[in-house]
């Protein structure tokens, strides 16, 4: 294995750090959420294939770990079959506790990065989203009593196919929660951070 020169390794990992950065600001400001847009509950990152995460950019760092359990889950789950398949310009969405995140307000959009056609990793924004038609409008809900309560479960679902976004996917996702355009800026705010990064 060759040597790192330390000076490119550094630059190499400052102009990432500027991108991820960059980036987790593309969401921040683009959110229709004040946790979001005020509090800074926001992330994005670089996964490795495997779902180590390479470099985070995060406002709060309680989200570290939510991406990795759904690159994993997606690995499991054998996502780079046809039947599904991993393909650049994909975009996927969680916020499916059991996988990924704290609750289902934290909602991650999994994006997968190419190069000269080979997989090399994922970008990923994660941020709070306040309606998840949960069982309470305000999303975390003292009165559950099952996960049910909690709003719409997306396990890792593609919502862009190769550039294109699922328009019958994405349609579900707003029929299910009380304010669409809410969820509709939220979602497309994490879509632009991982086009940023």
């Amino acid at each position: 294995m060759a040597e790192l020169d330390p000076i490119k390794y550094e630059i190499f990992y400052q102009r990432m750090d500027k991108m991820l950065n960059e980036a987790k600001e593309v969401v921040r400001y683009l959110s229709a959420g004040m946790i979001t847009r005020e509090a800074g509950e926001v992330q994005e990152a670089f996964y490795l294939p495997s779902g180590e995460s390479a470099l985070i950019a995060a406002g709060i760092l309680m989200h570290i770990m939510n991406v990795t359990r759904v690159i994993r889950y997606m690995n499991s789950n054998k996502y780079t079959n046809e039947d599904i398949g991993i393909y650049e310009g994909d975009q996927f969405i969680n916020n499916d506790a059991y996988i990924g995140g704290m609750h289902c307000q934290d909602t991650a959009v999994v994006s997968p990065f190419f190069y000269k056609g080979q997989h090399l990793g994922y970008t990923a924004a994660i941020s709070h989203t306040s309606d998840v038609g949960a069982i309470e409008s305000a999303g975390t809900c003292p009165s559950a009593r099952e996960s049910v309560h909690d709003g719409v479960h997306l396990n890792a679902v593609k919502l862009v196919e190769q550039g294109l976004l699922r328009r019958d996917v994405f349609g579900m996702i707003l029929r299910a929660v009380r304010d669409s355009n809410y969820v509709e800026l939220d979602i497309r705010a994490r879509m632009a951070g991982n086009d940023r990064a």
